[in-house]
């Protein structure tokens, strides 16, 4: 039996998403007890997940106009970004300049940034972890979300947080963090496997700035 059970969402004409107010509670139990494979070497090392590193500290909050991304503002344009990030070890993929790959809270990750059509400049990042990418099992990819989430909360203890479903949202003056676990009922080369997406999005950057809605799938009934 799995972990956790799955809910509707659409991609081509149908996915499946995890509903992970039970995968929270589920592993609470279980989360120390799991390990993230290796995936350098792919020889089934272990390795300790360390706590989120990359979001900004409360007092960086203060002292920046904008949100930050791994100690950085999220501001300019793709091309004063695009460096820091491949500073920070992430590889630009050649036919697509927002589009980098690399590790993330030491896992490896996709990462997207996103130019708003009005401000013209950075107004969001998004690291996307997938099953398909890193070779994490369904409840590694779990116990990952997990700790992300805990990672968040203790390190924006100001910020607004909400959770539901397999969704949390934490809102701040400067804008808001995002993250969601879902999974796609796809053979894995077709892209199926367990998805986690984590953005970061700058208020003042960001034009028809607004909070996402947390919904619950039976509100679609």
């Amino acid at each position: 039996m799995k972990i956790f059970s799955l809910i509707i969402v659409t991609l081509l004409g149908s996915t499946i998403q995890i509903e992970s107010q039970d995968v929270v509670a589920r592993l609470a139990a279980t989360d120390m007890e799991v390990s993230v494979i290796n995936e350098v070497d792919g020889k089934g090392a272990q390795d300790t997940v360390k706590p989120v590193r990359t979001p900004q500290s409360v007092t960086a909050l203060k002292e920046s106009p904008h949100l930050q991304f791994m100690g950085m503002p999220i501001d300019g344009n793709l091309e004063e970004i695009a460096p820091k990030l491949i500073e920070k070890g992430f590889r630009q993929c050649n036919y697509n300049k927002n589009f980098f790959s690399g590790r993330f809270y030491e896992t490896l990750s996709d990462i997207n940034v996103y130019t708003d059509g009005t401000t013209e400049k950075v107004n969001s990042i998004e690291v996307s972890f997938f099953t398909g990418v890193n070779g994490l099992s369904e409840i590694q990819m779990i116990s990952l979300y997990n700790r992300i989430v805990r990672g968040l909360k203790k390190k924006y203890t100001t910020a607004k947080f909400s959770q539901l479903d397999g969704k949390i949202l934490l809102s701040m003056p400067l804008g808001y963090i995002s993250c969601e676990i879902y999974n796609l009922n796809f053979p894995r080369n077709f892209g199926g496997g367990t998805y986690i997406k984590l953005r970061y999005v700058d208020k003042a950057n960001t034009s028809n700035y607004s909070l996402p809605r947390l919904d619950k799938a039976d509100d679609d009934l």
